[in-house]
């Protein structure tokens, strides 16, 4: 049985059982916060996220939640929430190609290029791999539908899709 109590600015997050103890965890003093949870079917894996998310809500945390089934819906409407369809027939869509505008400690150049490695690495998901060669043909593909919006490691950040639009993937396409 899963539990979530503060303690001490930590989590009893669950239960250890061949220790017979609580398990701690503050997720917020990691450098990444996610969490992934684990357990047999029917164990109470879905009432546990949905709780973590309403206590998370209350203590001022936003939740996002990626949801393919429409599980969390209901939840959503009932804390006031925003839910998004998004299927090739919705008007919601995720854009890849879409940049952060870098924080003030941020070098532009640096998450413009994580993006287009993340960019080569989707593609690379959706053929099923790609070769090395593939991969800097990609590469320098995605870099040049960037500098045709005027996205380059020169270009003001600041700008970086107000005058021109980001690129889609009908633009890599073309």
């Amino acid at each position: 049985m899963p539990l979530f109590l503060l303690y001490n600015w930590e989590k009893i997050f669950g239960q250890v059982f061949f220790l017979g103890s609580g398990a701690l965890f503050d997720r917020f003093t990691l450098p990444n916060s996610n969490s992934t949870i684990f357990g047999l079917s029917g164990g109470g894996k879905s009432y546990a996220v949905k709780l973590e998310i309403l206590r998370s809500l209350m203590l001022g945390t936003d939740v996002i939640v990626i949801d393919p089934e429409n599980e969390y819906k209901f939840l959503s409407d009932a804390v006031g929430g925003s839910f998004f369809s998004i299927s090739l027939a919705s008007d919601s869509h995720i854009n890849p190609f879409d940049l952060p505008i870098p924080a003030e400690d941020e070098n532009p150049e640096d998450v413009l290029r994580s993006n287009v490695i993340n960019l080569v690495g989707l593609i690379r998901v959706m053929f099923g791999g790609l070769g090395p060669e593939e991969d800097a043909i990609i590469d320098q593909a995605i870099t040049e539908t960037y500098a045709a919006k005027d996205i380059t490691p020169d270009s003001n950040p600041k700008n970086w899709g107000k005058e021109l639009p980001f690129p889609t993937m009908s633009d890599f396409e073309d």
